[in-house]
Formats: C-alpha cells, sequence, structure tokens
C-alpha cells in the first residue's frame, strides 16, 4: 500500500496543477526502472475506492469488475511510486492505475522491454476519453557506442596577490571533482506550503506516556445556590415535612453507588435493596464479604464474614459475625451465635445466646447468656438467663434462669440441674444433689445421688400430699400396700422367698407380744369433728414391740406404728388359738363320748331295778 500512497500523492498534485488550466495538460513520459510479476488475487486486496480499471479496446470501456479480467497481467509496472498492472487478451488491452475523479490512458509501450514509457494525459474531473491503442512498434535499433570522456587535468596552485576584480562570467567548465562541502549557510526564508495532499490517514500511534500533573488552578467564584437545592454540607432552615428529599410524582426514590442503583423508596415506604442476592445489609461491615442469597444482616459488623450461608437472620452488634457458610440461622440479640461458623438451622434471641456455638445444628436459646457451653452440640433447648447444658450434651432441655442439663435430660426451674442422662429435675434448684446419676427424677426435690430414683418434694417442707384419681378406684386384683418411710421414701412389702434369707417360724414369744398392746380410741388433734378413730400409741409400743415403731428421721423420737408388720403377729397367734382350739375339741368330743356311755349305764341300771 506504500506505493499506492505515493501514488496519490503524485496525482493530487497533478490535479492541483489541471485546476489552472484542464485542457492544456502536456504529456509527460515516465521511465519504468522496476518490473515484476503481480496476479488478479493480490490485485483484489486493493480497496475498490483506490482502483480504476480501464479496458483498451474498440469501445474503450471502463471495467467496474475485477471478475471480466480472466488472465494473468502480463507486468506490474512501478516507477517513482507510480503503479500500472497490464493485462493483455487477443487484441483487448487492460491497465489499472490508482486514481480518483480522473483517469489515464497508456499511449505507448515499447514492447514491454526493460525500457518502456508511459505517457498519462490527465482530463477533467468529470468525464475521460482514450483516445489510442496500444501499438507495438518495430524493435529500436541498436545504440552506439559512447566515446570515452577526457581526464581533467589537475588544478594548479594559487598564486599570491590580491583578489582583482570579478570578471565577466566564462562559459561554464566540465564539473569537476566534488569538493570538500562547505560550512552550511544560513537558512533561507521558509518558501510558501505547499498544496495537501490526498494520501490515506496513517495508523494512529501509540499513545504517548502521560505528562506530569500541571499545578492547580485557583479557585473559581463560587456559584449561586437554588433556594431549593440540597447542599453536600447538609441545609439550614429546614421545614419538615415541607422540606424533604425525594419525588413528587408517585415514583420512588433510587439510591446509588458508583453509577449502580442500590436502594429504592416505594410510595408505600418500603425500603428495597436493590442487589441480585435478595438480601439486606444495615452496619458497619455488615454482609461485607456476603454471596449468599435471602440473608438479612442488620447491626455492626452483623454477618461481617458470610461468605456462601444463606437464609440467615442476624439482628445486634456482631450477630452471626463469624457465620461463613451456616444456613437457616436466626440471631437476635449482641453477639448472638457470634461464633457460629457452619452451623445451621440454629435460634439464638438474647445478648450472647448461643456464643460459642461453632458446628452445632438445631439448637434454640431464648436469653440473654443462654446455651453458652454449646460448641458442636446439636438439638439443645435453652430458655431463660442463663440456661444451659453440660458439655458433650445433645437433646436436652433447660428451662428457667441458671438451669442445666445433661444429653436428653430435662431441667426446668430456677437453677434446676438434670446432671444425669434422662434425668428430669423441676423446680427451683430441683435435681441439685443427683450428682450425676442417671435416670433420676426430681420433682420439687434437691434429690438424692442414687441411679434411678424419683425425688417429690422436700423433706420438713412440705407436709401434705394430694394425689387425685386413687381414691374411688377399685383393684380388681391383688394389690400392693403402699408403704412411707419417715424419710418419705414409698416401698412395698415384697413377700417372694427370692428377696428373703434366715427364714424361720415366729416364735410365740414374739407374737403373744400382741396381747401386750394396749387398743385405744381418740381423736386427732386439729379434727374439729371429733371423729373416733381407733389405733395403738407408738410411745407405748415402744416398749413392747419396737420393731413397728417408726420413729422422727433427725430427732429419732417415735413418730408412728407400722401397723401391716403387726399383722403376722396376729396371724401366728390366730392359728395357736386355732391348734387349741382344735386339741380342746377333740378332748371334748372325747369326753361326750364318755357321758354317753355312762347314760346308757345309768339308764340300763335304772331298767333293772
Amino acid at each position: 500500500m506504500k506505493n499506492f500512497e505515493r501514488l496519490r500523492l503524485t496525482l493530487s498534485l497533478i490535479i492541483c496543477g489541471l485546476c489552472l488550466n484542464p485542457l492544456s495538460a502536456e504529456f509527460k513520459n515516465i521511465d519504468i526502472s522496476e518490473i515484476r510479476s503481480f496476479n488478479k488475487d493480490e490485485l483484489l486486496n486493493i480497496p475498490l475506492l483506490d482502483r480504476r480499471i480501464i479496458r483498451l479496446d474498440e469501445s474503450d470501456k471502463q471495467l467496474t469488475d475485477l471478475n471480466e479480467v480472466k488472465d494473468e497481467p502480463i507486468k506490474t509496472l512501478i516507477n517513482n511510486g507510480l503503479l500500472s498492472l497490464v493485462w493483455e487478451d487477443q487484441e483487448k488491452t487492460f491497465i489499472i492505475i490508482d486514481s480518483y475523479e480522473f483517469d489515464a490512458e497508456l499511449l505507448s509501450n515499447n514492447d514491454f522491454d526493460e525500457t518502456l514509457k508511459l505517457n498519462f494525459e490527465f482530463l477533467g474531473a468529470t468525464d475521460y476519453a482514450c483516445h489510442n491503442r496500444i501499438e507495438k512498434k518495430g524493435a529500436t535499433g541498436p545504440t552506439g557506442a559512447t566515446g570515452t570522456t577526457g581526464g581533467i587535468g589537475p588544478t594548479g596552485n594559487t598564486g599570491p596577490g590580491t583578489t582583482g576584480p570579478t570578471g565577466t562570467t566564462g562559459p561554464t567548465g566540465s564539473t569537476g571533482p566534488t569538493g570538500t562541502t562547505g560550512p552550511t549557510g544560513t537558512t533561507g526564508p521558509t518558501g510558501n506550503t505547499g498544496p495537501t495532499g490526498v494520501g490515506l490517514t496513517g495508523a494512529t500511534g501509540t499513545t504517548g506516556p502521560t505528562g506530569t500533573q500541571g499545578l492547580l488552578g485557583p479557585t473559581g467564584p463560587t456559584g449561586t445556590v437554588s433556594e431549593n437545592a440540597w447542599l453536600l454540607t447538609g441545609n439550614a432552615g429546614t421545614t419538615p415535612p415541607t422540606n424533604f428529599v425525594g419525588t413528587t410524582d408517585n415514583q420512588p426514590l433510587v439510591i446509588g453507588v458508583n453509577s449502580i442503583p442500590s436502594v429504592r423508596f416505594t410510595e408505600t415506604s418500603q425500603i428495597e435493596p436493590l442487589n441480585s442476592l435478595a438480601s439486606v445489609y444495615v452496619g458497619n461491615g455488615a454482609g461485607a464479604l456476603n454471596v449468599g442469597t435471602n440473608n438479612t444482616f442488620i447491626g455492626f459488623e452483623a454477618g461481617d464474614v458470610n461468605t456462601a450461608g444463606s437464609s440467615n437472620t442476624a439482628l445486634g452488634h456482631f450477630a452471626l459475625t463469624e457465620n461463613t457458610t451456616g444456613n437457616s440461622n436466626t440471631a437476635i440479640g449482641a453477639s448472638s451465635l457470634r461464633n457460629n461458623n457452619i452451623g445451621f438451622n440454629n435460634n439464638a434471641l438474647g445478648i450472647n445466646s448461643l456464643l460459642n456455638n461453632i458446628s452445632g445444628n438445631n439448637n434454640t436459646a431464648i436469653g440473654n447468656g443462654t446455651l453458652g457451653n454449646v460448641t458442636t452440640e446439636t438439638s439443645n433447648v435453652g430458655l431463660g438467663t442463663g440456661a444451659n447444658v453440660f458439655a458433650g450434651a445433645n437433646n436436652a432441655t433447660a428451662l428457667g434462669q441458671s438451669t442445666i442439663a445433661a444429653s436428653s435430660a430435662v431441667a426446668v426451674g430456677s437453677s434446676a440441674s438434670a446432671s444425669g442422662q434422662r434425668a428430669i429435675a423441676i423446680g427451683s434448684s430441683a435435681g441439685t444433689s443427683t450428682a450425676g446419676n442417671n435416670d433420676t427424677i426430681s420433682i420439687g426435690s434437691v434429690g438424692l445421688p442414687v441411679a434411678g430414683v424419683i425425688n417429690i418434694g422436700t423433706l420438713g417442707t412440705n407436709i401434705d400430699c394430694y394425689i387425685q384419681g386413687i381414691y374411688n378406684s377399685t383393684a380388681l386384683a391383688p394389690t400392693l400396700v403402699v408403704n412411707i418411710q419417715a424419710d418419705g421414701k414409698l416401698t412395698t412389702f415384697t413377700s417372694s422367698k427370692r428377696f428373703k434369707n434366715t427364714v424361720n417360724t415366729l416364735s410365740t414369744d414374739i407374737s403373744k407380744k400382741i396381747y401386750d398392746m394396749r387398743v385405744v380410741e381418740f381423736f386427732y388433734n386439729g379434727d374439729s369433728s371429733n371423729r373416733t378413730n381407733y389405733g395403738m400409741i407408738a410411745e407405748e409400743m415402744e416398749q413392747v414391740l419396737p420393731e413397728v415403731v417408726v420413729y422422727e428421721p433427725e430427732s429419732n423420737i417415735p413418730y408412728s406404728i407400722s401397723y401391716p408388720l403387726i399383722q403376722p403377729l396376729m396371724i401366728a397367734e390366730l392359728q395357736q388359738h386355732e391348734m387349741q382350739l382344735q386339741k380342746q375339741n377333740a378332748i371334748i368330743a372325747n369326753q361326750q363320748k364318755i357321758i354317753d356311755l355312762l347314760i346308757e349305764r345309768l339308764e340300763a341300771l335304772e331298767k333293772a331295778m
């Protein structure tokens, strides 16, 4: 393309000359110094606007489609930047040169030999004509040999003496050898600017380096501000709600950052965050790293490092601040679920609730500081300030202030402790004495350090017991009698041999003691009805049979009598009486027989008399 640019520049200069006298253009002969082959495919890469095709034949017709050219070009002629492509097909000769609003004609050639002459005739800008055909001429005769040029003699030495007046200029001699270059003379005046060429615009050069920043210009004068404008530094003298920031055409107000809409205030007072994650962040650092969806983080650094966790709700200072991938957590209160990392389905309501949970799941904590021991445990419930579970506990329930429960245990009441697995503690401080024993039930009682024990009530505090559903309920099968020990323990008498040892028949010396027992009738103190009751006195029984006396645990004074223990003695005595009665009956029967015989004899004597 470099040659074409040169051609356009040359032709532009010629056009400028023709504009002065377009009909008096002279022919110019140009020697061609370079000839090479060129095919049509290469020609097709030349932009169509940069070429014109002239077909020289009988019709002098101009071609506009290169596809009409069938053969390979004969030659490509390049001289001083002018390009001509020549085809020859039978009697037709084609030539293409670079042109715009004028055309050129090949007037002659010299059998396409080493030395060729192209004659270009330049016509007006809107018309052209082809005046001659290309004709082959005979061969040019040989050029005679040029004689040798004589050598130039040496220049003589310059003689002394002053320079004489300058004589008239003699004829120009032959050119001598070029002398050394003299000093450069002063620059002459600048000539007039030549006409601008028509060359193609060159490619844009690379951007140069940025220059150093110039000095800051002076501050311009302060502009006037409309009285209705809101200033960046705030406004004074406002009258709410007359003055407000917003719209007056029932359209939402949109606030954006970095040319991207961020928040929309609707006409129904809704605040709609405009982000593709459907999440809400309010507070310094809230949701700063979030890429999860459907999250709500409100509070200083709430959900601060959450990444892929979704469907979380954090409300409060540092709430869920360490969560990364945990899902479906709810944290309400400062530092609630603060250290949760990957745990899911946790609910924390209250300051520091579930504070230390990291990966535990399905925990519910309601109250300040609840379930503080949970880190990796699952399915625990804590309700009340400080309600907690033992480390490692799962499925535990602690309801009440400072309650604590073990795995699968339930503690209900202030400071209640279900410290054993599957334990139940109900009441203030209930179960605190079970010492981690499993399967205990403590209701209103501190309990006992024995596994599997049920403790109801507090000794010395609970003085009456009412249990509904027992009275008027008829036993349809043999039942056991419930015994109550002085310490409140409920027992029954077991009669199986497997529970007994050293079994002997009761001595009559023991059973006879029932005859020393005094049975009394009496009224109970505090019974205003004065209903008559029957029984015995524990203090008197202590002298007869102390084994059946029940003593108070602390004072060890007689409290009651275990009447069921007297029943075997009565049965033993009854058996003794039955044996004696049978003996007596046998004696009586024998005596009756004797009497009957005596009567018979007496009657016989009477008859004999």
